[in-house]
């Protein structure tokens, strides 16, 4: 009897690899982005690197300032629209997630005392939605803010399921008329 249920064991547990092999690579994919947020206006960005399309901010809320430090925080809700450049084409392609990217966000900035201009300004963008290929997408991006030249490069990672990109309808033509969009009227992520 031991030896039919040993046998038994070991053909369930190579079944069970064989399902995970199987699988596996359909399941899911971590892409590790970095680029540039380039501003718009005072909502919009377009961003380019591993994440190319628009940027846009949501809402934005002081969630608290120190005066004689000259430090504040905000938080609040942005989006990107357009793809992960997964295979760093440096295009969006058909085998590219492209969709929407929600993000919620805490942003901490310095503040010159005397002029009032922002001196330094860094936040951090968890993923918590998405649409089309980043359906189920899980990641963070982390900014930080060139006061001098108003962009923001951006480093993180985005895991996506490869079946969310590949029953997604890829439609190159509202791909591009999004980008362009974009392009048009993007948010700005940090500052």
């Amino acid at each position: 009897m031991k030896a039919t249920r040993s046998a038994w064991r070991g053909g369930a547990i190579a079944v069970a690899a064989a399902s995970l092999a199987v699988a596996a690579p359909a399941m899911a994919k971590t892409v590790h982005v970095a680029g540039l947020q380039t501003p718009v206006d005072d909502t919009h960005a377009t961003m380019a690197g591993g994440l190319i399309g628009g940027w846009t901010t949501d809402s934005f809320n002081l969630t608290g300032y120190q005066p004689a430090e000259g430090t504040f925080q905000a938080a609040g809700e942005e989006h990107f629209d357009g793809c992960v450049d997964a295979n760093r084409s440096g295009a969006c392609d058909r085998r590219d997630p492209f969709g929407r990217l929600s993000f919620t966000y805490t942003f901490f900035g310095q503040l010159d005392l005397t002029t009032g201009a922002l001196v330094s300004g860094r936040c951090t963008h968890p993923i918590v939605g998405g649409t089309g290929g980043f359906r189920h997408a899980r990641g963070i991006l982390y900014f930080v803010d060139d006061v001098t030249t108003g962009t923001s490069s951006y480093v993180g990672h985005v895991t996506y399921r490869r079946s969310d990109v590949a029953s997604d309808r890829y439609d190159e033509d509202s791909l591009s008329r999004s980008h362009v969009a974009n392009q048009r009227g993007s948010v700005r992520g940090c500052a």
